[in-house]
Formats: structure tokens, C-alpha cells, sequence
């Protein structure tokens, strides 16, 4: 059966308010997440705050009341249908002093989260906190087995591939792609053919739950089906933002201003710090935008909240009636434009038909996108 779902999700507090991912919206609470997934139209979330003892407490109060059913992987929620998984976030550090990535870990058994990594959060002062930095190799946490990959590998801060110059460890067999990055500019890296890409999230925030996911073929839609659907890499589309849009796509200085050469360190207009790109750091890698072997496809998504025309009032409206993917993939653009307002429905069809412009992110700062009034194709700037 075919399966949606959104791997790298955060918490911003716990069951007990106690703040997870520092960057995240306090918004960001377990049954938030659970209800905006399923508005979204997902099937599956993993969580990466597996190691926060208070989000186990309360998945086990959970199981108590009825409301979740335990599995190897995570918990299966009768009432929204969601499939759970439980893993980690977290900083490990690269060989050589000084270099630190993201990684996530979901182990087959999330108990092995606490046993394999327990000696190593008794010296954190604070087990609450996401993404903890441990001081455990990248190797040996591979070793134990799971789904274990680089979190938005090429990304300036703490993407693996943005920080050393080989895949790390040399053997793992999937990789988070990331804003920024697709499947044909990643997979013209040599050293990345026989590695499974990944699309999530990372979400900070209610709205961006849901904004890159992969579709896989699960055997049943439990935690410990999607899982073993991960694990065997049967994944049908990865989706997620058009790399232009994405924070870090090209470089830029922190005063916004493009760097051409993009491996500057200072801006020749400004002379502000140049954020390194995610695309000049592919080609450094010996890529470019085409892939050899065949892939599944990517499907590239504006999401909702970035489409010109609809702010909070009409998206509400939309979200009263579908789930988010209903809306943006199957809805009949006549209904956008009976119930939601003058101009929506074009709006929804030139969406779906990719008639956008876009103006490149970079630096830390998102891309935008614009409806052409006179279709020409797709521009970017």
C-alpha cells in the first residue's frame, strides 16, 4: 500500500512544557503534531526526539488510555490512523577536530534508543533538549543496525556532506536531501549511487509539518510496516520544495546579495560572510543537475502557505473542507474559486501546472514565488 510520510519532525516542548528543539515553535506539541499530520493528509511521522524521557511517558499514558498501540518502531494511533516512529536527532561528530553533523537514527526497536545511547546522555546536562551532541562515531552508531542517515546532508550548518569532503560513514545507505537539494542534483555524486534518498520535513513549525515526505510501498501501515518499508529502501516519489525556494540553494552573503564565485568568504559588494550554497557545494562534489541511474521520481511542491493569494483566511477555509494534499493535488479549481474567493481556482491551475517564477533563496533566506498574470513557462532569477 502506498504510504506518505514525514521522517524528521521536532518537538518545540514536551508533554510536561518543558522546551525540546530550542529553534522550534512552543506551538509544536505532540498532539499538535498528531493533528496537523493527519490535516496535512500524512500517513506516517517520525519523531526525533525519541530521547526526550518526558515524550516517552506520556506515548506510554497513551497506551494505557487506548489511544496508542505499541510496536517495535513506535505507536500505531487508532483514532487519526497515523503511524508513529520514534528515533533521534543527533550531532556526531566527523573525523578531524572540530566538525559536527546531524544524523538520524531509527533504530528496528526504539528501546534500543536508551540502551545504546544511554552512557552517552548521562553526560548531558539537560536529556530534555533535541539534537544532542554525543560523542559517539558516526561508524558505530551505523553498526547498530537501523535506518541511520545524514540529516539535510548538504547544507551549510551541520549537513554532513557540506562539512567533509566523502560520504560519512562510507557504507550508509540513505541520505536526507534537504531544502535546497533534489534527487537529479544529488544523484549525479558518484559516491551516492547506491544510496537511498530521504525527503522531510525537519519541521520547526506547524505549518512546514508535511513540507517534503516520501511515498513508500509498506507491506500495512503500522510503525513497524513503514519501518521495514524505509529499511528496504521501496520508496515510489520523494516530494518536496523546488530546490530554487530553498534557504540555502545559492550563495548568499547575509545582507542578501548573491556571491558569484559562491566559494567566497566575504561579499565583494558588501563584504558581509558569505552562507556557502547547497548547489555550488554539489558541483564542488563532481555533480551536476542529471542524474545516470534510474531514480524514483521527484515531485517538486509549493507549499500551501507560500503560494501567492492564500493567507491565513483562505487556507483556513480550504483546510475546514480537505486535507491539505486533497486540496493541492485533486480538488477541482472550480471549488477554489466558488468557496474560497475571486482568483483562487486560476491560482490552484497555474500552481499544478508549474506556471511560477521563481526568485532563488539563499543566506538563510527563502525563495518566493510569484503567478505569472501571462503564463510563459517557468523563470527563476
Amino acid at each position: 500500500m502506498l504510504v506518505t510520510a514525514d521522517l524528521h519532525v521536532h518537538l518545540g516542548q514536551d508533554p510536561a512544557g518543558h522546551p525540546v528543539k530550542i529553534p522550534s515553535s512552543r506551538a509544536m506539541t505532540l498532539e499538535a503534531v498528531v493533528a496537523r499530520a493527519r490535516a496535512f493528509g500524512l500517513d506516517a511521522v517520525g519523531l526525533v526526539d525519541g530521547l526526550n524521557p518526558c515524550l516517552g511517558a506520556a506515548l506510554e499514558s497513551w497506551v494505557a488510555e487506548g489511544r496508542a498501540v505499541p510496536f517495535e518502531a513506535g505507536y500505531h494511533l487508532p483514532e487519526s490512523g497515523l503511524a508513529l516512529l520514534v528515533g533521534v536527532e543527533c550531532e556526531l561528530p566527523l573525523p578531524g577536530a572540530g566538525q559536527w553533523a546531524h544524523y538520524v537514527w531509527f533504530p528496528a526497536r526504539r528501546a534500543d534508543l536508551a540502551r545504546r545511547l544511554g552512557k552517552a546522555l548521562e553526560r548531558l546536562r539537560n536529556p530534555c533538549l533535541s539534537t544532542p551532541r554525543l560523542p559517539v562515531d558516526p561508524q558505530e552508531v551505523a553498526s547498530w543496525g537501523g535506518v541511520f542517515f545524514p540529516a539535510h546532508a548538504f547544507t551549510p550548518f551541520r549537513g554532513a556532506l557540506a562539512l567533509w569532503p566523502s560520504l560519512y560513514p562510507p557504507k550508509v545507505r540513505w541520505l536526507e536531501l534537504g531544502l535546497s537539494a533534489n534527487t537529479a542534483m544529488a544523484a549525479a555524486i558518484p559516491a551516492l549511487a547506491e544510496v537511498t534518498f530521504l525527503t522531510h520535513s525537519d519541521a520547526h513549525s506547524l505549518e512546514m509539518v508535511g513540507r517534503e515526505f516520501t511515498c513508500y510501498d509498506a507491506g500495512d501501515l503500522t510503525p513497524d510496516g513503514v519501518w521495514e518499508a524505509v529499511f528496504q529502501g521501496r520508496v515510489v516519489a520523494n516530494v518536496g520544495v523546488p530546490p530554487a525556494l530553498g534557504k540555502y540553494h545559492r550563495a548568499r552573503c547575509r545582507n542578501g546579495h548573491f556571491v558569484e564565485p559562491p566559494d567566497l568568504a566575504q561579499c565583494p559588494e558588501c563584504g558581509a560572510e558569505v552562507v556557502r550554497g547547497v548547489a555550488p557545494r554539489i558541483l564542488a562534489l563532481g555533480g551536476a543537475e542529471t542524474g545516470s541511474l534510474p531514480r524514483p521520481p521527484y515531485r517538486e511542491r509549493v507549499p500551501w502557505a507560500w503560494v501567492p493569494g492564500f493567507g491565513p483566511g483562505r487556507l483556513s477555509r480550504v483546510r475546514r473542507a480537505f486535507s491539505d494534499l486533497a486540496a493541492r493535488e485533486v480538488v477541482d479549481p472550480a471549488w477554489f474559486e466558488a468557496e474560497v474567493g475571486r482568483g483562487a481556482g486560476l491560482a490552484v491551475h497555474r500552481l499544478r501546472r508549474g506556471e511560477l517564477q521563481l526568485f532563488g533563496g539563499g543566506g538563510g533566506r527563502w525563495g518566493r514565488v510569484v503567478l505569472d498574470e501571462a503564463p510563459s513557462g517557468r523563470g527563476q532569477v
